[in-house]
C-alpha cells in the first residue's frame, strides 16, 4: 500500500514539473540557480568555517557514575568527563570493576562501541522497571557486565555485543512468568540467551 501511495505521490510531482516546464521553462531554470546558489553558500562558509552561528554542543549525559578509588561522571563515549559522588541506590546507576589503577577526569575507560552497549543495556533494565544500583564490570579485560536486580535475578551481558536481542528474550520470560523463578540470565554468547 505504502509503494502504490509512493508511486502516486512521485508520479504526481514529476506532472507537476511537466506542467511547470511547458507552460513557463524559465521558472525551473531559475529554480534552479536558486537552489545552486544557495548550496553553494553553504559549502563556501562550511570549507571557510564561517559559520553565522556555533554549533551547539549537547551536555553529557549524567546517567551513570564510573567508581575506583573516585568516582566520575561517564560518557556515552567511554570517557570519564567530571568528578561524580558517590552514591547509593537505584537513581543512578554506577559501574564498579576490580581494576586498581588510579582514573581521572578525560580517562577512556572503555571503547566508545562498549560504552554504548553499557549505556543500552542500562536502558533496557530501566525499560522493565528492574531495580538495580550497580553495574559490575568485574575484570575489564573481560568485557562483561553482571547486573543484580532486587529480586535476586542475575543479569550476565557482554560489552562487545550488542544487548538489543535480550529485550525479546526478557519479555517472553516475564509473560510467561519465568522470571521470578530464575537464579540468572546470561547474554554473554552473541543472540543467544542461557538461564537458570
Amino acid at each position: 500500500m505504502r509503494r502504490i501511495i509512493r508511486l502516486i505521490l512521485l508520479l504526481s510531482v514529476v506532472a507537476a514539473i511537466a506542467w511547470i516546464w511547458k507552460t513557463n521553462p524559465d521558472s525551473l531554470i531559475s529554480f534552479k540557480d536558486r537552489i545552486l546558489a544557495k548550496v553553494s553558500l553553504v559549502y563556501e562558509k562550511i570549507s571557510n568555517n564561517d559559520s553565522e552561528t556555533p554549533e551547539p554542543t549537547a551536555p553529557a549525559e549524567k546517567k551513570i557514575i564510573w567508581c575506583s578509588e573516585k568516582c566520575f561522571w561517564f560518557g556515552r563515549d567511554g570517557k570519564l568527563f567530571e568528578e561524580a559522588p558517590k552514591t547509593e541506590g537505584s537513581l543512578i546507576k554506577t559501574v564498579k570493576t576490580s581494576a586498581s589503577a588510579e582514573i581521572k577526569t578525560g580517562d577512556q575507560v572503555l571503547e566508545p562501541e562498549e560504552a554504548e552497549n553499557l549505556y543500552r543495556i542500562s536502558e533496557i533494565m530501566k525499560k522493565f522497571d528492574f531495580s538495580f544500583g550497580v553495574i559490575d564490570l568485574g575484570d575489564l579485560s573481560l568485557k562483561e557486565a553482571a547486573i543484580e536486580i532486587d529480586s535476586g535475578v542475575k543479569f550476565y551481558f557482554s560489552l562487545k555485543n550488542s544487548p538489543e536481542y535480550s529485550v525479546a528474550v526478557i519479555e517472553s520470560l516475564i509473560k510467561s512468568g519465568e522470571i521470578k523463578n530464575l537464579q540468572y540470565i546470561d547474554f554473554r554468547m552473541e543472540n543467544r540467551a542461557y538461564y537458570k
